[in-house]
């Protein structure tokens, strides 16, 4: 098994996975095995990847002042809690 990355060993562990044997049948259940964990765990999204709109967003914000950030922090702090004064007038009061 030291072709396997450390996430698949951990996924075969999970699973209770023995030891592969010497025989061709045992080694392509285990690539079957390997493959399909490590396509679930891409679909999930969970492997980093950006979306082209994150990183133009992170981009604007990276190159934005010290005061172009607090005064945007601020406007959207502002209207989150309008947005939450007129969802509950009677429990929460700007």
């Amino acid at each position: 098994m030291s072709f396997l990355m450390p996430r698949e060993k951990k996924a075969l562990d999970k699973l209770g996975h023995e030891p592969i044997g010497s025989s061709k049948e045992e080694k392509n259940q285990e690539c079957i095995a390997i493959f399909c964990y490590s396509h679930a765990y891409e679909k999930k999204g969970s492997l980093g990847r950006k979306t082209v709109k994150s990183k133009a967003v992170e981009h604007i914000r990276a190159a934005e002042a010290p005061d172009a950030k607090r005064a945007r922090l601020q406007t959207d702090q502002v209207r989150y809690s309008l947005a939450r004064a007129a969802e509950t007038p009677e429990q929460y009061q700007v």
